[in-house]
């Protein structure tokens, strides 16, 4: 029996993120192709490695840090990673109703909530506000607040510790799928959201809230 739902905050708690990505990137003059190979990727990357993307997420360097570490050819991505920058991509993430709604469902049927999420520190107020307003979660895990990062397994036996549950008794929903692996390598349920309706009907049906 499932006792508890965990959800990741940009591309599951809001809509879709390509979107957003692809409109600050036009808006700040760049091509795609220039970021291919940027540590913009790093981030969505499997694995968990010592790469400055990486680490950043940890909680071990700060933005400024970060940005000193880009290569030149990196240093055009500054913009989207910027919370200073008009083209900062979180800025024009989108809460998705429907999910928050999903939320709120799952809380009044009993269950324990939680974030999972890979955030950086001074991204944190961006995502508090992409946040259903009139729910607070049971627990949250920024993965640079703990120190872990996904996919690797510590976050998640970090956050099923601080719930009370156990692998089996949690269900995860997350856009990336190395994260849903992640997830489901340490026994626990997962949803992919790749369409918010399709994933929220999935998730409905494991929890048998029909």
């Amino acid at each position: 029996m499932i006792k508890a739902v965990c959800f990741d905050v940009a591309g599951v708690m809001t809509h879709p993120i390509g979107a957003a990505f692809m409109q600050q990137i036009n808006a700040a003059g760049l091509q795609i192709t220039d970021l291919a190979n940027s540590s913009l990727m790093s981030f969505s990357a499997a694995g968990d490695g010592d790469v400055p993307a990486h680490r950043l997420e940890r909680g071990e360097l700060t933005l400024e840090e970060f940005f000193a570490l880009l290569s030149p050819s990196d240093r055009a991505s500054r913009p989207l990673m910027d919370p200073a920058s008009r083209y900062f991509v979180p800025g024009v993430f989108e809460p998705h109703e429907g999910m928050h709604a999903f939320v709120r469902e799952v809380r009044d049927a009993g269950l324990r909530t939680a974030l999972i999420t890979n955030s950086v520190v001074e991204w944190v107020p961006w995502w508090d506000r992409l946040l259903p307003a009139d729910v607070q979660f049971h627990e949250t895990v920024h993965s640079c607040k703990v120190g872990l990062r996904k996919p690797n397994a510590a976050i998640y036996y970090h956050a099923l510790v601080r719930l009370g549950v156990e692998p089996g008794e949690a269900l995860y929903l997350d856009d990336f799928e190395a994260m849903v692996e992640g997830a489901r390598d340490v026994g626990m349920q997962a949803v992919h959201v790749l369409d918010h309706d399709q994933a929220i009907a999935e998730a409905r049906a494991l929890l048998d809230l029909g």
